[in-house]
C-alpha cells in the first residue's frame, strides 16, 4: 500500500473519520525519526502516538497506533497521519528539503559521548517512563528482574484511576509487560532460557493480577498472558538439555511455586497451563512424583460436583495423562484411560484408542455409556452420538446408523442430513423425507435443517406455508417460490412490509422498511412495489420522514 493512494485499501468509514481528524488539525506533531520512520501525535479522546515506516518510494511497510482500537485494519488516527504524510510526499519540493534537514540519528552521531550521556540523563530525569525503561534496558543481569518489575509496576500505577484501569488505559498499563516480553524474546534468541523464564513469570504474575482491576474486554491482557505462558513452555522445552539437575530443581520449584499462588484461584486455566509446562521435567522420577503430588492436592480441592470443579478435574487428569503418555508405556496408558472414564476427555481418548486398535465394539460401548453419564450436557452427548455412529459405521450396522442419523436430523444437526440420505436407495428416500417432515411437525419449532431439506428436496408447498406463518423469512426464500407461487409471494411481502411500517417509529426504521420494499421490487416487479408505496403514502400521510424515505425508493 502506497502513501500516495492508500485510500483504495481502507474502509470508507475509517477513511472518512481519519480525513476528518486530519482536516480538523488533530495531527498535532509529525516527526521524521529516520529516512524511513515517522512518528506523530494525534489528539482524540486521548493523545495517541502513531508510528509509520515508509520506504523510499512511499510504500507503507508498517504502521501502528497505541490507541485501544481492536482490529486488524488501520484506525482513524493512522489514517489521519497517512493524509499528513501524503501531503508531504506529493510536495515535489520535499526531496530537496529532506536532503538539507538532518535526521535524528545523524544529529546524535555528531554528538560526543559525554554530551549524549548528559542528554539522556536530562530526558530520563524529566520523564519517569523514560527513566524506568532506560534503567531496565541498561541494567546488569543480577538487577534485570528487579528493573523489569519496577517498569511493569510503574506503567500499571500510571494507568490506574482510583484503583481501576479503564478499557482505553489498558495499552498504557501493559506497556511495561510488552517491553519485558520483548526482552524475553531477546533472551530466547540468545539461548538465555532461565532468564527468559524468570522474566516471563514476572509478566504472567502481574498480567493475571491486572485481570481483577481492569476492563479486559479487548483481550489485550489475555494476549500478554498467552505470550508469557508460550515463552515459558518453549524455554523449558529447549532449555532442558542445557541445565544440570540443580538448575532444573531451581526452575521447577520456581514455576510450581508460582502456579500455587492464590491469584490463580480465580484463573485456574493459567495455573494448569503452567503446570502443563512442567511435564518436560518428568523424564526424571523426582520431578514426576512432585508434580503428581501437586496435581493430586488440587484434585482433592476440586472434589465437589460444581461445573468449575468438574472442569478443573478434567484439566488435572489431562496433565496426568500427558505425563504417562511421555513414558510411552502402552499398558499404563490404557489402564489410566479406562480408570478415568468419568472424565469426558479421557473417555474420548479411550474411544479413539479403541478405534486405533480396531476394537469397535469397545468404542461403541464407551460411546453409549458416555451418553448416559453426560445426559445433562447436550454438547457432550452429541460428541458421544457421533462416535456411536462412527462405531456402527465400522461395524457395518446400517440399520443402527439410520436410526441415529434420523434422530440427529430431528435434533437440528444438519450434517446428518447428508449422512442419512446416503444410507437409502433413491426409490426409498422420498418416503424417509416424508417421515422426517411429519416428525418435524410435532416439534415446537422448525430448526434450520428443516428448511434445508425443503429446499434440497423441492418441497415448495411446505416452504410457502412456512413463509406464510413467518413473514420475515420471505426475504431469504422468495427465490425458491417465485416460479410456482408468484401471487402468494407478493402477498407475503406486502403483509410483511405493512407489519414493519406499522411498527416503525423513526427514520432509521423507515429506512429499513424501504430497503425491504426495494427487495420486494426486485422480486415481484416495479408495478407491485409502486402500488404498495402508493398505499403506504396514503396510510401514513402524517409521517413526513417516512414519506421522504418512500420517495427515495
Amino acid at each position: 500500500m502506497n502513501i500516495r493512494n492508500f485510500e483504495t485499501r481502507i474502509s470508507e468509514v475509517i477513511l472518512q473519520r481519519g480525513q476528518e481528524y486530519f482536516k480538523g488539525g488533530h495531527v498535532v506533531e509529525l516527526f521524521e525519526i529516520t529516512d524511513t520512520n515517522w512518528q506523530a501525535e494525534v489528539e482524540g479522546t486521548d493523545t495517541y502516538v502513531v508510528d509509520v515506516k515508509l520506504n523510499e518510494v512511499g510504500e507503507i511497510i508498517d504502521s501502528c497506533c497505541d490507541c485501544p482500537y481492536d482490529s486488524d485494519s488501520y484506525c482513524k488516527h493512522e489514517v489521519a497521519v497517512f493524509y499528513a504524510l501524503q501531503g508531504m510526499f506529493n510536495d515535489t519540493k520535499r526531496k530537496s528539503v529532506k536532503q538539507k534537514k538532518p535526521t535524528l540519528p545523524q544529529l546524535l552521531e555528531a554528538k560526543k559521548k559525554e554530551e549524549l550521556i548528559e542528554l539522556i540523563l536530562d530526558l530520563a530525569l524529566n520523564n519517569t517512563d523514560i527513566y524506568k525503561e532506560l534503567l531496565f534496558e541498561v541494567s546488569q543481569q543480577e538487577n534485570e528482574i528487579d528493573s523489569a518489575e519496577a517498569l511493569i509496576l510503574h506503567h500499571i500505577s500510571m494507568a490506574k484511576t482510583k484503583g481501576f484501569i479503564k478499557w482505553d488505559r489498558v495499552p498504557k498499563a501493559l506497556k511495561g509487560v510488552d517491553v519485558t516480553l520483548g526482552r524475553v524474546r531477546e533472551k530466547l534468541e540468545d539461548s538465555q532460557y532461565e532468564m527468559a523464564i524468570h522474566l516471563s513469570l514476572l509478566c504472567l504474575k502481574h498480567s493475571v493480577e491486572l485481570l481483577n482491576v481492569m476492563d479486559h474486554s479487548s483481550g489485550e491482557t489475555e494476549s500478554g498472558i498467552d505470550d508469557s505462558l508460550a515463552s515459558i513452555e518453549f524455554a523449558i522445552g529447549v532449555g532442558m538439555g542445557n541445565w544440570n539437575h540443580e538448575e532444573k530443581e531451581i526452575i521447577f520449584a520456581k514455576i510450581v511455586d508460582e502456579a500455587l499462588d492464590k491469584k490463580f484461584n480465580s484463573w485456574s486455566e493459567y495455573r494448569f497451563e503452567l503446570l502443563t509446562a512442567c511435564i518436560h521435567f518428568c523424564t526424571e522420577a523426582k520431578f514426576e512424583d512432585e508434580l503428581n503430588a501437586v496435581l493430586e492436592s488440587f484434585l482433592g480441592l476440586a472434589s465437589s460436583e460444581s461445573w468449575n470443579n468438574k472442569s478443573e478435574r478434567e484439566k488435572i487428569k489431562d496433565i496426568q495423562f500427558q505425563m504417562i503418555l511421555q513414558k510411552k508405556d502402552t499398558e499404563a496408558i490404557e489402564r489410566f484411560l479406562f480408570d478415568n472414564l468419568t472424565n469426558s476427555n479421557m473417555r474420548e481418548k479411550a474411544i479413539l484408542y479403541s478405534f486405533e486398535k480396531k476394537e469397535y465394539e469397545k468404542a461403541l460401548k464407551l460411546s453409549i455409556e458416555g451418553e448416559q453419564v453426560d445426559k445433562s450436557r447436550p454438547g457432550i452427548v452429541k460428541k458421544w452420538k457421533n462416535y456411536e455412529y462412527e462405531s456402527y459405521q465400522y461395524l457395518g450396522d446400517k440399520k443402527a446408523m439410520r436410526e441415529i442419523a434420523f434422530t440427529m436430523v430431528l435434533q437440528g444437526y444438519s450434517g446428518y442430513y447428508e449422512k442419512i440420505k446416503c444410507l437409502y436407495l433413491e426409490n426409498e428416500w422420498q418416503e424417509v423425507v416424508d417421515e422426517l417432515l411429519l416428525a418435524f411437525d410435532e416439534k415446537k419449532y422448525y430448526p434450520i435443517v428443516y428448511l434445508t431439506i425443503l429446499i434440497e428436496e423441492n418441497r415448495n408447498r411446505r416452504l410457502l406455508k412456512y413463509c406464510q406463518e413467518s413473514h420475515y423469512s420471505i426475504l431469504s426464500y422468495y427465490k425458491y417460490l417465485l416460479n410456482d407461487y408468484f401471487a402468494e409471494v407478493t402477498s407475503i411481502f406486502e403483509d410483511y412490509i405493512r407489519e414493519k411500517a406499522h411498527a416503525a417509529t423513526n427514520r432509521k426504521d423507515y429506512q429499513q422498511v424501504c430497503e425491504i420494499i426495494r427487495r420486494f421490487q426486485q422480486a415481484c416487479g416495479q408495478s407491485s412495489a409502486i402500488s404498495l408505496i402508493d398505499g403506504l403514502k396514503k396510510e401514513y400521510d402524517r409521517r413526513p420522514a417516512f414519506l421522504d424515505e418512500l420517495r427515495k425508493v
